[in-house]
């Protein structure tokens, strides 16, 4: 009992910090854990039903690849538990299984912050004293939100602890786990965030060499390791830095620049948690993310933790983490200090803005915690009084970081998904539902002014949108989305604003919905009329909607992006009888008449569309499905090339007569990469079995 007593106390104070989501109904944890990860849960789910992998996205932006967007984490172990348990217990719970796994890193951080300490030689109840300071602080209390950041904060300490090992007794097992540890955190989805990880690492390694008395070849072990990480998470890597590139995240420099970091005000929540009123966010003003500026860690936690800093004079440990601790601290606040703003400057534009400095506060929390167990090990040899401390400190850092907005939201007022219009009004979902699936494939709908919701919750709804919300938006959908409306090359979410466009119909798009009822100036001489009005919202029909797949006999050739972007918003662009057309297919239609054919869809999966097209004479297949690269098709089994088409979209030549099309999405970068990732852990656990159990061996017999 001795032994197992603190990783059994700090399951369960895990499980009593998150109470209220995980036994009291009513309660959830808000914002991106139902806003971001929620919707790809949905979607994992449907794809795991069909024995898919969430490769694509059918419901938001005219489709989207999914699994390349690394926030979806779809490669991380816990995101195929918890859609899989969604399946078996009703797609309604997704939410709580994500709150599960949200609970069980906040276990494992405990954990393993445990392990490290008593690896450093600290007595078990100050370890647990030290673990639970982590565990619980603010840290983790204000991003349960950030289901990825969160995760890669509770492996950070496990980090720590291999890097510890090898530099102890440099060995195989040391430098494996640390492999699988960072690429856990690759594939728990938040790239600046493994990078502080691994710059920790770096970090400390080099500390232990310098200040302890060890090798600086612990450097080239954690390089190898960051190598070897990033080959066995190769099967995220590579298709998220396509996307990145084919995406509006590329031009991040844009508006992100080279700065970031949170203010020293910050600082005020280690001593006055709610000094910002951090837990009533309606009365919260400063223009940071409030989850940014909580790093509350307990009144005990920071006593003994300026006391470990204390007593880095007569100790090279607390050295080592009183060094992390301001490295930790001066990070975090980024370019608002003259230290920050300078290293900031001296890295080319292309990293910084790829860096998070706020995320640096996990090494700052997790460093105070170290310095505060550490203190309380030295300065209170009794352990009864050791004891008590760490009672203390687990009742305050529960009472004060627990059950408030940021980690147990009421959900009836929360303002994220919970605030959708369709949310909570089953007859709203119901009607739309009944709308858009008149037709087959269901037409799409879109916003003219109302709830973000609509776009990107599409998955949970299943509400096929033109629009969405993301960071990794695919650039030419939004392209072509600025046919009817303005904004900047790296917007990701534009609602319509000229009702009059073609290009709105060309999307497939049959409903716009707004908030409030539009000006009848607005609407005239457009093809919108209104329809109907439901809880929260009106309805508009376009009268000049377009099927999502037909046939055109008139192609306009564009070169490349930017004059097919030009020709889209020409006045006298057609899209019923033309389409624009980069690269000049071969076999063209004739340059004048109408198509005689049709288009049938026996099919639309997620993954894959059939269709049976009909055409008296060669035509050109247009539709409104978003090109990316790996979809693929095939007329009556044969290879097809497909052409960007209207900017973003699939098309390409069909000969007279009567024909079978297929068009799937096979990623082949991504199956490349996934073998290459799985031989790679085949490698990582064959050494482990072998090179790992053999360095254990000495360690066991001299015990």
């Amino acid at each position: 009992m001795k032994r197992y007593l603190p990783i059994l106390l700090l399951v369960l104070q895990a499980l009593v910090f998150f109470r209220h989501v995980l036994f009291l109904p009513g309660y959830v944890i808000p914002w991106d854990l139902r806003g971001l990860h929620l919707p790809h849960a949905y979607l994992y789910a449907d794809s795991l039903e069909k024995g898919l992998l969430p490769l694509w996205d059918p419901y938001t932006y005219c489709g989207r690849p999914d699994l390349a967007n690394i926030q979806a984490g779809a490669l991380y172990p816990a995101m195929p538990v918890a859609a899989a348990m969604g399946l078996v217990f009703g797609r309604d719970t997704l939410l709580y299984w994500l709150e599960w796994t949200v609970v069980l890193h906040v276990a494992l951080a405990g954990i393993f912050s445990f392990l490290l300490l008593r690896a450093l030689g600290v007595k078990r109840t100050s370890a647990y004293f030290g673990a639970t300071t982590y565990q619980l602080c603010g840290f983790f209390a204000a991003h349960a939100e950030h289901l990825g950041s969160l995760i890669i904060a509770a492996w950070l300490p496990f980090a720590l602890l291999s890097v510890y090992r090898w530099h102890k007794e440099p060995n195989w097992r040391a430098a494996l786990l640390l492999t699988a540890a960072l690429a856990l955190t690759v594939l728990a989805g938040n790239i600046p965030l493994t990078a502080v990880v691994m710059g920790a690492c770096f970090l400390f390694g080099l500390l232990l060499a310098v200040l302890d008395g060890g090798r600086l070849a612990i450097l080239l072990m954690t390089a190898a390791a960051s190598l070897f990480a990033a080959l066995l998470s190769l099967a995220q890597l590579a298709p998220t830095y396509q996307l990145t590139n084919l995406s509006v995240a590329q031009f991040r420099a844009d508006y992100l620049g080279s700065g970031g970091g949170v203010p020293a005000a910050a600082l005020v929540s280690l001593v006055w948690p709610n000094y910002y009123h951090i837990f009533e966010p309606a009365q919260y003003k400063q223009a940071d993310d409030l989850t940014f500026m909580y790093l509350y860690c307990g009144i005990l936690g920071l006593l003994f933790g300026v006391a470990g800093v204390a007593l880095a004079r007569r100790s090279r440990l607390n050295r080592v983490f009183a060094i992390l601790l301001a490295c930790g601290a001066l990070a975090t606040l980024g370019d608002t200090t003259w230290v920050g703003r300078t290293a900031m400057g001296l890295l080319p534009l292309r990293i910084a803005i790829g860096l998070h400095p706020e995320s640096f506060a996990a090494v700052l929390c997790l460093s105070l915690a170290v310095l505060a167990a550490l203190a309380l090990d030295r300065l209170v040899p009794n352990t009864r009084l050791a004891c008590a401390l760490a009672a203390v400190a687990v009742v305050d850092l529960i009472a004060v970081n627990s059950g408030h907005p940021m980690n147990a939201y009421p959900a009836a007022t929360e303002p994220g998904v919970g605030r959708a219009h369709f949310d909570g009004r089953p007859e709203t979902l119901k009607r739309m539902l009944q709308l858009t699936g008149a037709s087959f494939p269901p037409s799409r709908v879109d916003t003219v002014d109302a709830s973000m919701a609509w776009s990107n919750t599409a998955p949970i709804s299943r509400i096929y949108t033109a629009n969405g919300a993301d960071v990794m938006a695919v650039y030419r959908t939004m392209q072509a989305r600025l046919a009817f409306a303005k904004g900047e090359r790296w917007g990701a979410y534009y609602q319509i604003e000229d009702l009059h466009s073609p290009v709105i119909g060309l999307m497939n798009t049959q409903f716009a919905i707004s908030s409030a009822r539009l000006d009848a100036r607005r609407l005239a001489g457009s093809p919108f009329r209104e329809l109907t009005s439901i809880p929260g919202a009106t309805i508009y029909q376009n009268q000049a909607v377009l099927p999502r797949f037909f046939l055109v006999s008139r192609l306009r050739p564009a070169r490349n992006l930017e004059e097919a972007a030009a020709l889209l918003k020409s006045p006298d662009f057609d899209p019923k009888r033309e389409a624009i057309v980069e690269g000049a297919p071969p076999g063209v239609p004739p340059p004048a008449g109408e198509p005689a054919g049709t288009v049938s869809v026996p099919e639309y999966g997620l993954q894959q569309v059939r269709l049976s097209v009909e055409s008296e004479r060669p035509a050109y297949l247009v539709t409104s499905e978003t090109h990316y690269p790996g979809w693929r098709a095939y007329v009556d089994g044969r290879p097809q090339p497909i052409y960007y088409t209207n900017v973003a979209f699939r098309g390409f030549p069909v000969p007279a007569g009567k024909h079978q099309v297929v068009m799937r999405f096979e990623a082949p970068l991504f199956w490349s990469a996934a073998a290459a990732s799985g031989l790679g852990w085949i490698i990582w656990g064959v050494l482990l079995a072998t090179w790992g159990n053999r360095d254990r061996r000495p360690r066991l017999n001299r015990v």
